[in-house]
């Protein structure tokens, strides 16, 4: 004799919800997609972390990380510090050298030589290394010297308009001598040396113009 089986309500109830269920889900597995979620309704919590990359993530739409952006501020300033140096290398405050000293400028040194004289200077006006070892013309002319007699030399300073001069003798026993210094017309300057005994005599000496 066959029972007949008849399920109870709960039965019933627990069935129906077992496949609405299994049903929904696969609805929503289906259903979830982009196209149907609102904008900005997933929260930053509900991202597996680590899990997106530069794939997913636009990074030209990023922005400056903030300390990215002192970052390169310091860079540019270390980069604009290092080009003002270069620039002002060899200045002074900022400034070349032709602002402090104009060149000629009065008051200003304007030549000087030292002239190695000896009896057998050349009678000619020579500029020669050997001659005149030091020298300087802010007219940037040539600075030459000529021995006219014992004890007297002419030195000369190419385009130069100096009007004041000084001159001594060096070197051992020139503490013994004097020097006078006189500018001739033509703007050449006489040197004049003489012993202690007031005799001329030859020596190397020195020449600033002014």
């Amino acid at each position: 004799m066959k029972s007949k089986f008849r399920p109870s309500p709960a039965l019933v109830v627990a069935l129906i919800a077992l496949f609405v269920a299994l049903g929904g889900t696969a609805y929503a597995v289906k259903q979830i997609n982009g196209s149907v979620l609102v904008s900005r309704s997933v929260s930053n919590v509900k991202i597996k972390k680590n899990s997106l990359t530069k794939t997913e993530i636009n990074l030209k739409a990023l922005g400056t990380v903030p300390k990215a952006a002192v970052a390169n501020k310091a860079s540019s300033a270390t980069t604009a510090d290092d080009a003002n140096f270069a620039e002002n290398a060899g200045k002074l405050d900022g400034q070349g050298p032709d602002f402090w000293q104009k060149a000629c400028a009065d008051g200003a040194i304007k030549g000087y030589a030292i002239v190695n004289g000896d009896t057998d200077f050349p009678g000619d006006y020579t500029s020669e290394a050997g001659r005149i070892p030091k020298k300087f013309n802010c007219t940037g002319g040539a600075v030459e010297a000529k021995r006219i007699g014992t004890g007297n030399y002419r030195v000369r300073f190419g385009g130069s308009t100096a009007a004041i001069a000084v001159s001594n003798s060096y070197g051992p026993g020139s503490f013994d001598e004097y020097v006078s210094v006189n500018q001739e017309a033509t703007g050449e300057w006489e040197v004049v040396i003489h012993n202690s005994g007031g005799l001329p005599t030859d020596h190397h000496f020195t020449i600033v113009i002014t």
